[in-house]
């Protein structure tokens, strides 16, 4: 996509994008997505699934670790992903996945009124067989994303993709 961009001529656009996926990179603290089934080509057919959760379950967990609805929500993805990967024969020993969680950035302290919230690149401890070992893992490592001002950076790169015009 950046080489088709550039073919048209608009440099801006390329060098934006270029920006974003280094610091994107850079952000997550990671080389690459981990080699599985899970990141092939999309395609047509793909399905989506549900889960119901109790709130206040969840909020109790995540309160009982020191952590957020969030984390709680990380933690039983990290272990869904876990359990389809082994199901498909794959190792799972050591394994991490990236994702981009959006998530608050407004400090204990501040009341004011609208959204404050950036972007961050985690890593799901898959490889992680307890899950309350996999629930405090995600809860560091969170609370470690929102402590560093990358967030920002992040969306400060975003909103300079946002107006550049492309074609």
């Amino acid at each position: 996509a950046v080489e088709a961009l550039g073919r048209c001529g608009d440099e801006r656009a390329v060098r934006g994008l270029r920006l974003f996926g280094q610091v994107m990179r850079k952000t997550a603290g990671m080389q690459g997505a981990a080699r599985t089934s899970l990141n092939p080509l999309v395609r047509a057919g793909r399905r989506i699934r549900f889960l119901r959760l109790d709130l206040a379950a969840a909020k109790e967990a995540a309160h009982a670790h020191g952590g957020k609805v969030n984390d709680v929500v990380l933690a039983l993805w990290a272990g869904g992903l876990r359990e389809l990967l082994a199901s498909r024969g794959e190792p799972v020993g050591g394994v991490e996945l990236t994702v981009g969680v959006m998530l608050s950035t407004r400090s204990t302290s501040d009341a004011s009124i609208g959204n404050q919230v950036g972007t961050v690149v985690l890593p799901l401890p898959v490889g992680e067989a307890d899950a309350g070992c996999r629930l405090e893992r995600i809860i560091r490592t969170t609370q470690e994303a929102k402590d560093r001002p990358r967030s920002a950076a992040i969306m400060g790169v975003l909103a300079v993709l946002a107006s550049t015009a492309v074609g």
